[in-house]
């Protein structure tokens, strides 16, 4: 199970190669998808200014409305736009969530070392320079020949938290609606339709105390105020009712203390729109 929770480009300068007036690039930046980035065109560039650099594991195109023949490339660079990426990397299109992990080995330490065995489809392997291992400055590229125009709710580059044990399979979900119904005396029925969304139960075993310190840090990241992307099957994308989910935590958490600094926990995540 994986947890995306910082989204390095919320503090960083976003530019593009072209906008709509109404709907400018820095929209990226907003954490509701229904605020999109908008440019009317097949194909453009969304240039990003981390700050300083960062290590990046986990990038990401959320609410969008891009074709299947849908191309999104994230490209990460030492100093210049101008120069060679050392990450170019072309992301799996979904429907939903675009989203593609990174798993870093950097060429210092592990010469001699092969690539593990168990790597999913989704997962790039990425052999770098230990001094190259962090990044300042990303580009996305997005090319879409079936469509008119792009639309993009949200970019995502960050990190995720692996969770271990996981909730993989004790969890449950709620598929929720803001519809508003009125029942008459005699039953008659008044209905105004909202949207839907997804809630998520995930109860969790024991889990020993440098597993929770991750979960506490994570949660006074974003407490109920900031988005994250919940993955319970790390990278199998079969299963469109799980994952990915653009969510929040919906309630608070609480620890239960068994045995020898070891805790079972629930956590409730809602998607958000």
């Amino acid at each position: 199970m994986r947890i995306a929770y910082d989204n390095f480009i919320d503090d960083g300068v976003v530019t593009s190669s072209g906008a709509d007036a109404l709907f400018p690039v820095v929209n990226l930046q907003d954490q509701r998808l229904s605020k999109p980035f908008e440019y009317s065109g097949s194909s453009v560039s969304i240039y990003i200014d981390l700050g300083s650099a960062k290590v990046v594991n986990t990038v990401a195109v959320l609410g969008h409305s891009l074709s299947a023949s849908a191309v999104v490339t994230f490209s990460a660079y030492d100093v210049s736009y101008l120069d060679a990426p050392i990450i170019n990397e072309i992301c799996t299109w979904s429907a939903e969530a675009i989203l593609k992990f990174f798993l870093y080995t950097l060429s210092s330490s592990c010469i001699g070392s092969e690539v593990p065995d168990e790597l999913s489809s989704e997962d790039s392997y990425l052999l770098i320079e230990e001094e190259s291992a962090s990044f300042r400055y990303w580009k996305v590229t997005i090319t879409d020949s079936g469509a008119s125009k792009i639309s993009v709710g949200r970019v995502w580059i960050g990190t995720y938290l692996t969770i271990s044990p996981s909730a993989l399979l004790d969890f449950s979900i709620v598929l929720k609606t803001s519809d508003r119904v009125y029942h008459g005396s005699d039953r008659q029925k008044f209905g105004i339709p909202g949207v839907s969304w997804r809630q998520f139960n995930l109860a969790f075993p024991e889990t020993d105390y440098t597993m929770i310190s991750a979960i506490e840090t994570m949660i006074d990241a974003v407490g109920m105020h900031s988005s994250l992307i919940f993955c319970n099957f790390d990278t199998i994308r079969s299963y469109n009712i799980v994952e990915p989910c653009y969510c929040s935590l919906s309630e608070e958490v609480g620890f239960i203390h068994s045995s020898r600094m070891r805790f079972k926990y629930e956590i409730v995540l809602e998607e958000d729109k």
